[in-house]
């Protein structure tokens, strides 16, 4: 009877809360405490994001990091040497609007690295300093894409060093979709990411996508920590530099130069592939040093970027043509000028701690030489290439009887004591070394310095003429002329008068490096007139022993 009475009373109470919080709740509201929908998610708790100050050590570091790397892009564009990259572009260019694209070691086939949120912020810098130029910038989407790895270096047959890394099909989907005029290509040279002290070296190119001109070339290092880099791609570009601006191209040659490209010949007339022993980052800039000296001596844009119609030679080709036939693989200059859209050549070469040589040819003038040289550095290892090829044009220049060219059109032929052992001669072309080649260069330019004076013209060889095979010697006269040939009419149909005939005596592939006699030179020399045929000079050129 008692717990009867103790469970009624707990009823009542439970009836007496209820009726309360029925009367203060109201019945809906009880109804969804009391029973919630099934499916009915929960809403999530929203907490006040954090302050600044209670992040960790790290998160707060990586802030830093951004912040400082954009104010040292910005840095790099507000600087005074940027501003020498802005004096290149005339002043209407700022009313076209440009896209900013980083394309690193792309041209020489390497493959962007990730990129980070340093990254992001350098180039938001660069981004900030531009407008602040009053440059209109482009915002970039998904539709400009970089060129496949594969066209670098794995294509057949292979493209010169150095090309430019933006899709070409794109550049009408950047001039079109996005109305831009130029394209701002900058390469990472190198950096310090450090947080409170980030430095950099960083190149500059603006490219007017209308004519593919290249009309600004820059170097530019900024931050605190400059000295604490790997320079070796920073000295490269700047004694390049400074080399061709101590040395200027001759003015009539400048004036008449308007669409010109420039390719690293290195030695490829001789393995027929690039084979430097330099990063690709030091020879990227070993040609931007080239390009920004050439810019400087002349205020209308003259050379265009590379980005078709550069292709090269099979290696195998070299081991059967003429010595030290250009590179590319065209066989009329005609041809060169419609699939590149140039209508003048600058090859270099490039000597390692010691100079640089040139040679600038007009493709519309039969492949003429126009200028030969070499640009010493400043500081160098007076190494024997370019002392072989200033003794060559001193000694050749004192007594060569340059009238017996007047208008002439030469062309010059390595024989090599090929008469002798051909099949020597072809296994030795392929242990040829630079110094074959500073040997023709140096009589390139001391024939090409004569002759203004008495009006004749070095012709770049560019056809594939090729030479006897060992077997065509047997059962015939001795000292045959090494060219493949049946007449000399198939020379004279290429433009040619007059052949400069020369037999190299010491042979530099053999002789130690260092060697004195590396800068000895030993040669014979005949002039042979495609017209008759006839020998019409014969000398020698020796220093060896003092004989002259």
């Amino acid at each position: 009877m008692f717990h009867s009475r103790v469970s009624l009373f707990r009823i009542n109470c439970i009836a007496l809360c209820l009726f309360l919080i029925f009367n203060i709740m109201g019945c809906s509201q009880v109804k969804q405490l009391l029973f919630p929908p099934p499916d009915q998610p929960q809403t999530p708790q929203i907490t006040p994001e954090k302050s600044p100050e209670i992040h960790t050590d790290g998160s707060i570091s990586e802030i830093k990091n951004f912040i400082y790397a954009r104010d040292l892009g910005r840095q790099i564009v507000i600087s005074s040497a940027f501003q020498a990259f802005l004096d290149q572009i005339e002043s209407k260019n700022f009313s076209e609007r440009m896209i900013l694209a980083r394309v690193d070691q792309l041209g020489a086939g390497e493959a962007l690295s990730p990129m980070t949120s340093w990254d992001l912020a350098l180039e938001e810098g660069l981004i900030d300093g531009l407008i602040s130029k009053q440059v209109k910038l482009a915002e970039k989407l998904d539709d400009i894409h970089i060129r496949a790895i594969s066209e670098f270096r794995e294509s057949l047959p292979e493209e010169s060093f150095y090309l430019h890394p933006i899709l070409p099909s794109d550049h009408s989907t950047i001039r079109q979709k996005y109305d831009a005029s130029y394209i701002i290509l900058y390469q990472l040279i190198e950096c310090d990411r450090s947080t409170l002290n980030p430095s950099a070296v960083i190149y500059l190119k603006l490219i007017d996508l209308r004519t593919n001109m290249i009309e600004a070339s820059i170097l530019v290092q900024a931050g605190s920590n400059i000295q604490e880099l790997d320079t070796d791609a920073l000295n490269r570009y700047e004694e390049v530099r400074q080399a061709i601006l101590s040395k200027p191209l001759p003015a009539d040659i400048l004036s008449g130069l308007n669409q010109m490209a420039v390719i690293n010949s290195e030695l490829l007339t001789i393995h027929g592939v690039y084979k430097s022993n330099l990063s690709n980052k030091s020879r990227m800039a070993i040609e931007n040093g080239l390009i920004t000296a050439l810019l400087n001596m002349k205020q209308n844009p003259y050379i265009v970027e590379k980005y078709r119609g550069f292709e090269l030679k099979f290696p195998t080709v070299h081991k059967n043509i003429l010595f030290n036939t250009n590179p590319l693989i065209y066989e009329e200059w005609g041809e060169f000028i419609e699939k590149s859209g140039c209508k003048q050549l600058l090859m270099y070469r490039h000597v390692k701690n010691d100079g640089i040589y040139l040679r600038v040819i007009d493709a519309q003038n039969n492949g003429a030489i126009l200028f030969s040289d070499v640009f010493p550095f400043g500081k160098r290892d007076a190494s024997a290439d370019l002392d072989l090829h200033n003794l060559i044009v001193r000694e050749f220049s004192e007594f060569f009887p340059y009238y017996l060219l007047k208008n002439k059109s030469i062309v010059l032929v390595n024989g090599d004591q090929q008469a002798v052992d051909p099949a020597k001669y072809h296994n030795d072309r392929t242990r040829f070394n630079h110094m074959r080649i500073a040997l023709e260069e140096g009589l390139t330019t001391s024939l090409v310095k004569n002759s203004p004076e008495f009006n004749y013209t070095i012709v770049e060889k560019l056809k594939t003429i090729y030479l006897k095979q060992p077997w065509m010697y047997k059962g015939k006269i001795f000292n045959l002329n090494p060219l493949y040939l049946e007449n000399w009419s198939q020379l004279r149909s290429l433009g040619y008068d007059t052949i400069l005939l020369y037999n190299n005596l010491i042979p530099y592939e053999t002789l130690t490096p260092g060697s004195v006699d590396n800068k000895q030179a030993g040669i014979t020399i005949r002039l042979i007139d495609l017209e008759t045929g006839e020998i019409t000079y014969s000398t020698k050129l020796s220093t060896i022993g003092g004989d002259l």
